[in-house]
């Protein structure tokens, strides 16, 4: 890429970084980028990452919760930070990048798309990787179907979360509430991530602003802050 339009682009990131109200981003912001801009900053992110959508703002998470849960379908998640690893994921090759380890690699910095069907599917961006006790820093594009037990998301950062057919149970505040058979909504969630595919379950623990699933609905308080 010419270094003027590697610097435009830097440019446009820090802008839209910044944002325009008080150091914050929201929709409207994100509406009136300039289209040259958007194109710029579009054939930076791989497709999978929708990066409008993500830097768009989302509320604080602040409200404590687990949720252990199965849910029937293909279900999606889309990250923009935080690390991802999964059983038997020690290796990966591109044509511009390889790793290969004895234990499990961590990408780290991750943004992208997980797709949890028959078979695992991530899209997406990391900042680094941790391997065999070593920290890289090197930026790569990551994109691989994986044969996997189990997918782990730690340090996820304002996910938001929408999943089908849901069945399991929410904890917060020493209470325990049943979901059976209801579409889930999470419009914010930071936290920790364990899925386990062949099982269609998934385990989140962190903090959410709202969470509606059936007749059941959970927000943040004052009083969670």
């Amino acid at each position: 890429m010419e270094a003027r339009i590697l610097a435009a682009v830097f440019a446009s990131i820090m802008a839209l970084a910044v944002g325009i109200n008080g150091g914050s981003l929201n929709q409207a912001d994100v509406e009136d980028i300039d289209p040259r801009d958007k194109n710029l900053l579009e054939g930076v992110f791989p497709e999978s990452v929708d990066i409008f959508s993500m830097l768009s703002e989302r509320p604080e998470p602040v409200k404590e919760v687990s949720i252990n849960m199965t849910a029937a379908g293909e279900e999606v998640l889309e990250l923009s930070g935080g690390s991802f690893s999964a059983e038997n994921l020690t290796s990966y090759g591109s044509e511009s990048f390889s790793v290969r380890s004895d234990s499990e690699v961590t990408l780290t910095g991750f943004s992208g798309e997980i797709v949890f069907g028959n078979i695992t599917e991530v899209s997406g961006r990391a900042n680094g990787y941790l391997s065999s006790g070593v920290n890289s820093s090197r930026s790569f594009d990551f994109e691989q179907k994986l044969d996997t037990e189990r997918v782990s998301v730690t340090d996820a950062e304002k996910v938001e979360i929408s999943f089908s057919e849901v069945s399991g149970t929410v904890s917060s505040d020493s209470s325990t509430s049943t979901i059976n058979n209801s579409n889930l909504e999470i419009d914010s969630f930071s936290g920790n991530i364990t899925a386990y595919p062949d099982q269609k379950r998934y385990i989140f623990e962190g903090k959410i602003n709202e969470l509606q699933a059936g007749g059941l609905t959970v927000k943040a308080s004052e009083g969670d802050n």
